[in-house]
């Protein structure tokens, strides 16, 4: 009678342990890899001047990897993927109140693309939606362009390699388009059938980005015509520190920010991409690539896709330059021409 009542308790003692690491297990793998019902219902307002319009995100997946974490919008009767690599700055690749400053509003608002597409936003690092990450020192120590490379490259080639998509468009925008070519030699996927390089440019080193835009305010350029005195004062410390700082090498590595400028980054992100020769890579790409620039671009000068163009002749590139437009979007009528000169290039290209 004693055998058989401590029986059930040796099971017990054997099973349970086993019981509790195989569900730690599953529990760990479903975290690193996939979490499929985290839905995001909030509604934000766009920030461009004149549009009052609420916008509202579909329900997205939160998907977790080893090598960081991505954002799914998810088209159930396509085998389609857009990727979307988004500009500098601390917020997360959603951005901090949703607001329609950030390119994936422009993607996601259009049922032209939503309905013949997924779409992924690999996250930087892994940040938060909805945290401003510019107080986080630790944020100021890894926040390189090398960084986000490896972090993007690890999270698009582990999303990829459980999503068998039979065409791939890749977007960068601003920073995003900054390692768009980059990336696409590194993930070297045949099913990568185009680039959108929006406000990016590559044809120019960043120093000499800084030269060419420093000119253009000294020489009183309509890309600088409507700023004020101390607007001018800021601008023209900002270049002429960044020229001074960056003249020759070895470029500082601080993780402290160069100056309190609104577009301050740190001395270890602005050099990380000093080095960085886009144009070479440009050279070995044959694929449709799509340049968006706007010509009043302060940030990233025009000159830099302007330099490509004439340099790359017989590349299956494609050109749009905007007269109006500065960095982004500030009206909705740029709004809307930006978006429709993307879906019209996008379902040609992608057919």
């Amino acid at each position: 009678m004693k055998t058989k009542k401590n029986i059930p308790l040796i099971l017990c003692a054997v099973i349970a342990p086993v019981i509790i690491v195989s569900a730690i297990l599953i529990n760990v793998f479903y975290k690193d890899n996939k979490i499929s019902d985290k839905t995001h219902q909030e509604i934000f307002y766009s920030n461009i001047n004149d549009v009052q319009a609420v916008i509202q995100y579909p329900n997205y997946n939160e998907l977790f990897f080893s090598g960081g974490k991505g954002y799914e919008f998810k088209n159930h009767i396509s085998n389609k993927l857009i990727i979307h690599l988004g500009g500098s700055g601390w917020d997360s690749a959603i951005g901090i109140q949703m607001t329609g400053e950030h390119m994936a509003d422009l993607l996601l608002s259009t049922k032209d693309l939503t309905s013949r597409y997924t779409f992924f936003f690999p996250e930087k690092f892994d940040r938060k939606i909805g945290v401003d990450y510019r107080d986080d020192i630790n944020e100021w120590q890894r926040y390189t362009l090398d960084n986000l490379i490896d972090n993007y490259y690890n999270v698009i080639s582990e999303y990829l390699s459980v999503n068998n998509y039979e065409s791939i468009i890749i977007i960068g925008s601003s920073e995003g388009a900054t390692v768009l070519p980059i990336l696409y030699d590194r993930l070297n996927n045949p099913n990568i059938k185009a680039l959108i390089s929006f406000a990016g440019g590559g044809g120019l080193s960043r120093y000499d980005q800084y030269q060419v835009t420093f000119n253009k305010l000294l020489a009183n350029d309509r890309a600088f015509g409507s700023l004020t005195e101390d607007e001018r004062n800021i601008n023209f410390h900002y270049f002429e520190t960044r020229l001074s700082i960056y003249k020759t090498e070895p470029y500082p590595d601080s993780p402290e920010f160069i100056d309190d400028h609104p577009e301050s980054m740190t001395y270890r992100y602005v050099s990380s991409g000093m080095r960085l020769k886009l144009f070479e890579y440009y050279e070995k790409i044959n694929i449709p690539i799509l340049f968006m620039h706007g010509e009043l671009d302060t940030n990233v000068p025009v000159e830099t896709t302007r330099y490509i163009e004439t340099s790359l002749p017989d590349k299956p590139f494609e050109y749009i330059y905007y007269p109006n437009n500065a960095h982004g979007t500030e009206t909705r009528r740029q709004y809307r021409d930006i978006q429709g000169d993307i879906i019209r290039w996008v379902l040609e290209i992608d057919k």
